[in-house]
């Protein structure tokens, strides 16, 4: 893929997706037959809130992979290495996307896992910069009023 379709690419991705993208971490796969993208459902995130993991996989030409979240698993990782493997769904309202829940307990760096099958094609990645927030889980306590 040349420099100006990789460039095409992200534009389009950032367009259809929204400003929500600009929280995500993207990565290719399948020699760049691939890409996933995964953030955070809710940003900013908080401790003690429901939150999900915002997962999308698109092909090369920037097209949703459909039809996905039998064959791709995904865990969210604690600040002390604590895994809770998600139970996948598709988004309903953003083609091409997945979320799984979860509550994260503690504000800290929580990264992503992220692998299966997209085809015959098998990755695994993980996501180490899924939000543009330090840490990427805010205290909750922040932002409680009695």
């Amino acid at each position: 893929m040349t420099f100006r379709n990789k460039l095409v690419t992200a534009l389009l991705a950032l367009a259809l997706a929204g400003s929500s993208a600009l929280a995500h971490q993207s990565k290719e796969v399948g020699d760049g037959a691939y890409r996933v993208i995964v953030g955070y459902l809710v940003n900013p995130a908080y401790s003690g809130q429901i939150n999900g993991i915002d997962l999308a996989i698109r092909n090369a030409d920037n097209e949703p992979m459909l039809g996905l979240e039998r064959s791709i698993l995904a865990w969210v990782i604690a600040p002390d290495g604590t895994e809770l493997q998600l139970t996948l769904r598709a988004n309903a309202a953003k083609e091409g996307w997945y979320t799984g829940d979860f509550i994260p307990t503690v504000s800290g760096n929580y990264t992503f896992r992220v692998s299966g099958f997209i085809g015959e094609i098998e990755f695994e990645e993980h996501f180490d910069e899924p939000a543009h927030s330090d840490p990427a889980v805010l205290d909750g306590a922040s932002i409680r009023v009695p």
